[in-house]
């Protein structure tokens, strides 16, 4: 099989791009059977490829991979606005481009990808595309998993997208470190972009030190933390919002693969990969936060089973060789089937 990857997205901005590098390096270096090649821009190769992989939706990029390649099955990872389709008010602005987008996505995509089950269950309400889960991943895991706090005082950790520390932790987890740094000692490491629009907009009392993603090494920085907060959830009704409903858990997957326990929010996809007491432990409320976050610093035996299961589970599941395996599968399917 001849595969073609295209992604023009930033790696250092774009955890996905990383992502396909990865996939990229596993599958030349262990599936011989698969041909595959990278790109980032346009090179109006003839090549006929089996299938073109295509990272994001960009109409200019999805024309002209189909004129160059019009034999080609070309899938599109993350789909744009055809997530959201079903909600968008009929007399919108951003409804004429979402049904520009369904239009073009219809007319020249033969596959979707997508990262989680309740993802594929809404996208697929809004086209007739066959739409195919698959995963996020971590291109490996740490030697060994980190098994206790190192830290004197204690680091606590986020990394991700600002607006997820902005708008959903600063209601209910925020609340909970101000509860918390009363008790214990600790610093609030926050890992992201746009860090001075934190700094402006994230007012809390408790020790914070910011690092910007294209400033430090990533992995040292992360390394560091003893426990993570991946919040997606401000409250329970959070889960009726689609972007926030097709979330999976890849922030504590990532924090799992050095064996950092984290507390997370039970998002619909996180509940079916992870156990509450084995991998993680979720939390909502700014009681649930508090209570979980006080449970790591006090109890080891917890942190070291839920450290040792979840850098486990990353190992056995989600790590760049499953993700390989997973994607030719549905690459076979695509290939040896007709566009429906």
């Amino acid at each position: 099989m001849n595969l073609l990857i295209f992604s023009d997205k930033d790696p250092i901005g774009f955890q996905s791009r990383r992502q396909l590098g990865w996939l990229f390096e596993f599958i030349k270096d262990n599936h011989k059977e698969v041909n595959v090649k990278m790109l980032d821009s346009f090179d109006d190769s003839e090549k006929n490829y089996d299938a073109v992989l295509i990272h994001g939706y960009d109409a200019k990029t999805i024309k002209r991979l189909r004129k160059t390649h019009p034999s080609s099955k070309l899938l599109l990872l993350n789909p744009g606005l055809l997530t959201t389709y079903h909600e968008i008010s009929l007399i919108s602005k951003q409804k004429i481009k979402a049904i520009l987008q369904k239009n073009i996505i219809e007319k020249n995509i033969d596959a979707i990808l997508v990262r989680s089950v309740p993802w594929s269950k809404v996208v697929k309400q809004n086209t007739n595309i066959p739409v195919f889960e698959w995963m996020d991943f971590e291109k490996s895991v740490d030697p060994i998993p980190k098994n206790k706090i190192t830290n004197n005082p204690v680091v606590i950790g986020y990394h991700g997208n600002p607006y997820h520390l902005m708008n959903k932790f600063s209601i209910n987890g925020a609340p909970a470190l101000e509860m918390l740094n009363e008790d214990y000692d600790f610093v609030f490491h926050v890992l992201s972009n746009n860090t001075s629009t934190i700094k402006e907009n994230f007012n809390f009392k408790f020790p914070i030190k910011y690092f910007e993603y294209d400033s430090v090494d990533f992995n040292s920085v992360l390394k560091n933390f003893d426990i993570g907060v991946t919040p997606t959830m401000s409250n329970e009704d959070s889960i009726n919002e689609t972007n926030v409903y097709i979330r999976n858990a890849n922030r504590t997957v990532t924090l799992l693969s050095k064996g950092i326990p984290s507390v997370t929010s039970p998002l619909p996809q996180s509940k079916l990969d992870l156990i509450e007491g084995i991998h993680t432990l979720f939390a909502v409320t700014t009681q649930q936060w508090y209570e979980s976050l006080k449970t790591y610093i006090e109890d080891q035996n917890l942190y070291k089973k839920i450290s040792e299961n979840g850098y486990k589970l990353v190992k056995e599941n989600f790590c760049v060789d499953q993700a390989s395996i997973k994607l030719i599968e549905i690459l076979r399917e695509v290939v040896s089937g007709s566009k429906t």
